[in-house]
């Protein structure tokens, strides 16, 4: 069993709002790997890396662009970059799970380049959750990199219930600008004269500015829940509805793990042409957009009088294959070869 370190496990992530997708990851390699800070969260960034440097095999990265972007962000870059020359030197492998094509936030990009740019060329593991990462990840680096490429995971939920259909499109998650819902907001309020249909954003907006953004150009069929959703809300959520919509802006989007969350739900699922998206839009129930401005006429497209739900055993297939008991099964065979 190989020794391991993950990063980010932070001391400062609340428990109500972690992103369950790291503990889930250390789970699903539990029998290849040992985490040796699975169970220490870090307040010291990136130094924390220092503390395993001579127990360790692997050291898997997860979003360290980000790094620029947090206490001494710069100081964080440059002892990053030294720990990849270390590591190299005593034969620790690197490994990088790619999740987006660039950070969110527009904070010191040519930094955060930088990193994706180091972390492609220098990293001996290479992971991503969208087939198009594998072409991105060779963007990235002159090297001939080999990518491990398995879909997002999916979230066990919980068993499908049948719900009244009172919501005709839900947007969910942590609502933010990158995720274009204030443009799929005001791109609907000119056409709210010709659609009343049932809209329900749902999720912690991300700012109170944004808060107002969304306000002053939501139609009056959009219901705004500002609000942090727990599962069993979400559960609900879903169930009731018959379209989940992603209106994200395509620049940034790899993989989306709220995408792969509502895979497990015979739903309706409209998303942009990139990444992840792409890789499932062969399935009946999975519809993408090149432009924000065709996404009115997809719902409408789902919503007419021939509408109908997604192949519950379509859906059933989609997570035992996707599951992360498949992903760890998957990447252990990948590392054997």
């Amino acid at each position: 069993m190989f020794k391991a370190y993950l990063f980010p496990i932070s001391a400062r992530a609340s428990r109500k709002v972690t992103n369950p997708y790291i503990e889930n990851f250390i789970n699903s390699l539990e029998d290849n790997f040992k985490f040796l800070n699975k169970n220490m969260p870090s307040q010291t960034g990136v130094f924390d890396v220092f503390r395993y440097i001579n127990e360790v095999d692997y050291i898997f990265f997860h979003w360290p662009e980000n790094i620029a972007e947090r206490k001494q962000g710069i100081i964080q870059t440059l002892v990053l970059f030294f720990i990849i020359i270390i590591a190299r030197l005593k034969g620790i492998n690197i490994a990088y799970v790619v999740h987006n094509k660039i950070s969110h936030s527009k904070k010191r990009h040519k930094t955060k380049r930088f990193i994706a740019r180091m972390m492609a060329a220098k990293s001996r593991l290479l992971i991503t959750h969208a087939g198009e990462g594998i072409d991105f990840i060779k963007s990235l680096t002159q090297k001939n990199k080999k990518v491990f490429f398995f879909p997002h995971p999916i979230d066990a939920s919980g068993p499908s219930r049948k719900e009244k259909k009172d919501i005709d499109v839900l947007v969910w998650g942590n609502i933010a600008p990158y995720k274009g819902v204030h443009n799929f907001l005001a791109r609907l309020k000119n056409q709210e004269t010709q659609w009343n249909g049932t809209v329900l954003i749902a999720g912690k907006v991300s700012s109170p500015d944004y808060y107002q953004e969304l306000i002053s150009v939501k139609p009056g069929n959009v219901t705004i829940l500002d609000d942090f959703i727990d599962d069993d809300k979400l559960h609900t959520l879903i169930n009731r509805s018959r379209i989940v919509l992603f209106p994200y802006h395509r620049k940034s989007i790899l993989s989306s793990g709220a995408f792969a969350k509502t895979l497990a739900y015979p739903v309706h699922i409209i998303g942009p042409a990139c990444g992840a998206f792409l890789d499932f839009k062969e399935l009946k129930h999975i519809h993408t957009f090149e432009t924000q401005n065709q996404i009115y006429d997809k719902i409408r497209e789902i919503l007419s009088e021939n509408y109908h739900e997604p192949d519950p055993e379509i859906i059933k297939k989609l997570k035992v294959d996707y599951s992360w008991i498949s992903f760890g099964k998957a990447l252990k065979s990948y590392l054997n070869k």
